[in-house]
C-alpha cells in the first residue's frame, strides 16, 4: 500500500488522516528524507505506532539476508522486514 504527499505542513497531517483507520501494528520510516523527524513526531502524536531505523543498519541487514533494494518498494519492504526482527531498547 503506498501513499504519496509533499513535503509541506499539511502533509504529515494527512498521512495520519489516512493511517489512522489501517491500525498499522508498526510505521517505520528510514529517516533519509530531512522532514522524516517532523513526520515521525506527528504521527507519535497521533498514538501511532511509529519507528526511526537507522539506513546504515538496514543496509547491512538487507546484504546479511541476501537482498539489495532497487526499487522504492522493495526498499520499503526490507525496511518493514528489519523492523519486524530488529531488538527493541528496553527499559
Amino acid at each position: 500500500m503506498a501513499f504519496g504527499c509533499t513535503t509541506d505542513l499539511q502533509s504529515p497531517g494527512a498521512l495520519v488522516a489516512w493511517l489512522q483507520p489501517l491500525s498499522p501494528s508498526l510505521i517505520a520510516l528510514d529517516a533519509s528524507n530531512i522532514h522524516d523527524d517532523v513526520v515521525a513526531a506527528v504521527q507519535a502524536e497521533a498514538a501511532l505506532p511509529v519507528v526511526i531505523v537507522n539506513l546504515h543498519q538496514v543496509q547491512k541487514f538487507a546484504g546479511a539476508i541476501g537482498l539489495l533494494a532497487k526499487t522504492d518498494a522493495f526498499h520499503a519492504a526490507v525496511i518493514a522486514h528489519f523492523a519486524a526482527v530488529r531488538p527493541t531498547a528496553g527499559p
